[in-house]
């Protein structure tokens, strides 16, 4: 027997201490522990020489959770006090105890220190004192009831006094409605600030981003208007090497259209200041005897990399000391070399209106790329200029909650690219738990009002129950069925359901068996109703089966309207993922086309091979659904055989190598010099095969033969791989099916690679043979029809693509992420492009500007890029005939076509990639404009 109480007081023990790890179930300063429940139960069940001690244990993890504070040695006082009063005695001689003792010298305590602790008596120090009191009556009753339950069904042998049902329903009764009204208010507190934080969280989220895109937007504002001085100059026959009026003209413009600005200045290629504004700068530094630049900063790192410069942010000198940065550009002669710079000191102070759109209560601070402060809000009394950082920071980007100036706050934060800069946004967190605690005051009211209604109204409640539950013990004391009378009937004024109830299942016992022998003519009676009823089920089974015909043909409509419905789906599912991974794929493109550093670059590359990974599957899963729709078609085109396997195979011959598997072609024979079929399908089934043979061969070699022979190809791959069990082979060109659960872990895959294969090679009237062994490699075999033709059409060559000089793009986009990665493409290749969001901001572009093509987004708001396009073509004179390129996210044969059908010239689907972009510019360039740059059907657009 004591080794079982030792058990049972080793896993309360453990349980506690698990509980005791649990947070806080909402934002308060008051003091909540979960396993001081279990804490009381240990007090009352174990005596105190074992109970303290496991106390001790179970509630010490709030040691390390919590700071030591006088509430948290209150309530680890609480079982303690129970323990050493209680155990032993009454079975609710407990409560009374703790309720009136104990409670109510809880809260003369916790009311004192809260009012110390907080500075002033306030509504906080309301809340917090009660958060703390619940939990300490919510221990308790909760402990209680759980040694009672247990007591009652485990031990009734220790329980010495008489327990009266009126007694045990009331307190049951009554605790079980204050424990579930608590749980439930404690549940809508947490979920209520829960819900606020999230507000926070997301106004701060969204509210930042938009910080670091205005101050983003501003920075880069002014780093261009010092590329465009800069480029001015250096068109201004080296008018910058001297004090010149042009130059001086031009200096005085940039300060008009860059107010922020506080200086401007050039240099010659000796680092001398030749030009300054405003315009007494100049002679000021010839006082000084500063002429000379040449060390500075913002000069060598221009000379050094013939590129423009945005320096850290500094105190200024000379036109105050508020923060500034240096920017500078590059001004270059004809023959590309650097004779001077052009140099603007931007003022940083501009920042406040940022702040001042905020909303009250939150802070902003901006860091530069070192970490000092360039602008900080006032209340959060930082010095600018400063290098900051946090006293605590809960996430490893200081997202979340974060300490500094012996304050906690909510904080977001978000890169200002490129300059690498940090905006920041506060708010404090002393204000949030105010704001909070405001619906905690009004749930905690209303939780001592039920509970005070609960309690009355439980022990009024057991009065009644255990009336009628009386009654019925006398009904089954008189009860005698030898009598063929009832001999109690229930009482139809019952107003507790359950009890009517068993009273009536009581009266109706006496009388279904006084009346057992009446029943058996029931049952001829019910007998005969059964006879009725299957004749007329006969009469009535083929209007059944009628209606059952009339159900099927409703299912296959459904099922049809489904089918419509997973295309649509299926649709919309690759319009919306091609949009993010076009953002994906044409970064890495952009990124991988700057000088970075190796690792950077190999981190870049596995990025864009994840991403062309992942729209493969993509295409696998758009492939499968054409192909269930019966909406894949076959191309006839004039290639070359040679030329289609030798691409897939050189595709997959590196990855091969790279696993240390030689690989190697054969051709069994003379190939014609070009046939007729579907050389992107033939691709298709190519590159699954060789994928599927690099992926299962871990060493080895695969071997690769075509042959042809009375217009059939035949292709045979041959691999040393894994192999594929006699008992998996069929299965293998199932959809979404792989020989074994194992290998989509080993391997990956979606398992559409191979049913694809098959329909393919199914609908391009061929056949596919597998043979395989275990252990030593599979052979696939794939025999499709070709006839020769007389003459090659396309080719696997790709020659070289460049864009005409001047070249004048109109970029219709808007998803920004989209647009910027577009126009960084268009940009390096020196193409000038302007972007607008909608088609009837291009309407409005192409009536102002005259561009050579525009690239059209076709889903947009305002105006979509199909309207658009027919609001070209409408109008009157040549620039109804602009080339117009589609550039969209939906991938289907038949959006190309619709396209097309609006008179677009040309279509390109995201992710688009920069080779592919380029060739199609070219193309559409070449046929309308042809090789002089004139369009063959108007005048030219420039």
């Amino acid at each position: 027997m004591r080794d079982k109480n030792f058990k049972w007081l080793v896993a309360l023990t453990l349980i506690g201490f698990g509980l005791s790890f649990l947070p806080q179930p909402f934002i308060s300063e008051g003091l909540t522990l979960f396993g001081l429940p279990v804490a009381v139960l240990i007090a009352l069940f174990f005596p105190p020489r074992c109970a303290l001690f496991a106390i001790g244990v179970a509630l010490s993890p709030a040691l390390y959770l919590h700071a030591l504070s006088l509430p948290l040695v209150a309530l680890f006082a609480l079982p303690v006090f129970v323990s050493l009063q209680a155990y032993g005695k009454a079975i609710f001689y407990h409560l009374k105890v703790t309720t009136v003792t104990y409670s109510c010298a809880l809260v003369l305590i916790l009311l004192g220190y809260y009012s110390v602790s907080l500075g002033n008596f306030s509504q906080l120090t309301i809340t917090a004192t009660a958060v703390t009191w619940f939990c300490a009556l919510m221990s308790m009753m909760t402990g209680h009831l759980a040694f009672l339950f247990i007591q009652l069904r485990f031990f009734p042998q220790r329980i010495s006094e008489q327990i009266h049902v009126k007694q045990l329903l009331g307190y049951c009764f009554s605790a079980l409605f204050f424990v579930a009204v608590f749980t439930v208010s404690y549940a809508f507190i947490y979920q209520n600030q829960q819900t606020q934080l999230q507000q926070f969280s997301y106004y701060m989220k969204q509210r930042v981003f938009v910080l670091s895109e205005q101050i983003q937007s501003y920075l880069g504002e002014h780093q261009g208007a010092i590329n465009l001085a800069a480029i001015s100059l250096s068109q201004a026959d080296n008018s910058v090497y001297v004090e010149s009026d042009n130059a001086n003209a031009i200096l005085a413009s940039l300060s008009v259209t860059s107010p922020s600005f506080l200086t401007f200045l050039t240099t010659n290629n000796k680092g001398i200041i030749t030009n300054a504004w405003p315009e007494n700068l100049l002679e000021l530094v010839k006082r000084s005897g500063m002429l000379d630049i040449s060390e500075r900063t913002y000069y060598r790192r221009v000379v050094q990399t013939g590129e423009p410069y945005f320096s850290e942010a500094f105190e200024g000198r000379g036109f105050g000391t508020e923060p500034i940065v240096a920017i500078s550009a590059p001004v270059k002669n004809a023959q590309n070399e650097i004779m001077g710079i052009v140099e603007g000191s931007l003022s940083l102070s501009a920042f406040n209106r940022f702040d001042a759109q905020n909303i009250g209560g939150f802070r902003m601070m901006v860091e530069d790329s070192g970490g000092r402060v360039v602008y900080a809000s006032t209340p959060l009394h930082i010095n600018t200029l400063s290098l900051f950082s946090f006293d605590s920071c809960d996430a490893a980007s200081c997202n979340g909650v974060v300490g500094f100036n012996g304050n906690k706050w909510f904080a977001q934060s978000a890169v200002i690219q490129p300059y690498g800069w940090h905006v920041r946004f506060f708010f404090d967190y002393k204000e949030f738990v105010a704001i909070t605690n405001e619906s905690l005051v009004t749930v905690l009211g209303l939780l001592v009002i039920l509970g005070v209604l609960g309690l009355t109204g439980g022990f009024a409640l057991s009065g009644f129950l255990a009336l009628p539950l009386n009654r019925l013990v006398e009904q089954f004391e008189r009860f005698d069925p030898k009598y063929s009378r009832v001999s109690a009937k229930s009482d139809p004024l019952q107003p507790i359901a359950e009890v009517q109830a068993l009273e009536k299942a009581f009266s109706s016992l006496q009388m279904r068996l006084i009346q057992a022998f009446n029943e058996l003519d029931s049952a001829h009676l019910d007998q005969q109703k059964l006879n009725a009823q299957l004749n007329s089920f006969n009469q009535t089974l083929e209007s059944r089966i009628e209606e059952k015909t009339q159900s099927l043909e409703l299912a296959l409509r459904e099922a049809e309207a489904a089918n419509i419905a997973k295309s649509q789906f299926l649709a919309n599912m690759s319009h919306e993922i091609r949009t993010p991974m076009n953002g994906i794929i044409g970064s890495c493109e952009n990124l991988l086309d700057d000088d970075i550093p190796p690792l950077i670059t190999r981190r870049i590359t596995m990025i864009s091979q994840s991403a062309a990974n992942l729209l493969m599957i993509l295409d696998s899963i758009l492939d499968w659904s054409k192909i269930e729709a019966g909406k894949m078609q076959l191309d006839s085109t004039s290639f070359s055989l040679q030329d289609v396997i030798e691409a897939s195979f050189y595709l997959h011959q590196d990855s091969a190598i790279n696993k240390g598997v030689t690989c190697s072609l054969t051709y069994l024979n003379d190939l014609p010099n070009a046939v007729l079929g579907d050389m992107g399908k033939l691709s298709q089934i190519i590159n699954n095969l060789l994928s599927n043979a690099v992926k299962f061969t871990q060493d080895g070699e695969i071997t690769v033969s075509l042959g042809y022979e009375e217009q059939w190809a035949t292709l045979t791959v041959q691999d040393t791989g894994v192999g594929i069990p006699d008992d998996k082979l069929q299965g293998i060109f199932e959809q979404f099916a792989q020989a074994d659960t194992s290998t989509t872990r080993v391997y990956g895959g979606t398992g559409l690679g191979l049913a694809i294969t098959q329909r393919l090679v199914e609908l391009m009237g061929g056949k596919i043979q597998v043979d395989s062994k275990v252990g030593e490699g599979t052979t696939f075999i794939v025999t499709l029809p070709f006839k020769p033709a007389t003459r090659q059409v396309q080719s696997f060559e790709n020659a070289p693509v460049t864009l005409p000089d001047n070249l004048k793009v109109l970029v219709v986009e808007d998803n920004d992420i989209n647009a910027h990665i577009v126009l960084d493409m268009l940009k390096a290749q020196k193409v000038k492009c302007i972007r607008v969001g909608h088609g009837k901001d291009a309407l409005n572009a192409i009536h102002q500007f005259n561009f050579h093509i525009v690239l059209m987004d076709c889903q947009m708001p305002v105006m979509d890029g199909f309207e658009a396009t027919r609001e070209i073509r409408a109008l009157v004179g040549e620039k109804r005939h602009i080339p117009i390129v589609a550039l969209t996210a939906n991938a289907f044969s038949e959006d190309q076509v619709r396209c097309l059908d609006a008179g677009m010239n040309g279509y390109l689907s995201k992710p688009v990639r920069r080779q592919a972009l380029f060739a199609k510019l070219s193309e559409v360039y070449q046929r309308h404009y042809g090789s002089s740059g004139v369009s063959t059907s108007v005048a030219s657009a420039d």
